[in-house]
């Protein structure tokens, strides 16, 4: 499951750039409040699949921008990301059902403890 990241920023919303394509998008600052820790975006641009980049502060995003990132190879397999999915490369550290954000998510919607 992933977020569908907007072309057109809504009220309330931040902006941030597409980790491939570079392109403007946008997701309501509420959302990411909600659901950073478990958050991922699919870019409507080139439907790559955006991570918040935990090097950027505490969540990945402020008032102010998102800051994405591609999965790494670890993540894509380990999530079950699609085959088509751009990745930033392999990590080198074992990425399990709970070795990222969006790993804990898929593991709980999968009935994990």
């Amino acid at each position: 499951m992933y977020f569908n990241l907007k072309k057109t920023p809504e009220t309330g919303s931040i902006q941030g750039l597409c980790a491939k394509c570079q392109k403007s998008v946008s997701e309501l600052l509420a959302t990411l409040d909600d659901a950073y820790n478990v958050w991922a975006g699919r870019c409507p641009y080139c439907n790559a699949i955006n991570l918040l980049s935990m090097n950027h502060g505490l969540r990945g995003y402020s008032s102010v921008e998102m800051h994405l990132v591609l999965p790494t190879d670890e993540e894509k397999k380990a999530n079950e990301m699609p085959d088509d999915c751009p990745t930033s490369g392999e990590a080198g550290v074992p990425a399990n059902a709970h070795g990222s954000n969006l790993g804990e998510f898929l593991h709980k919607l999968k009935g994990g403890d």
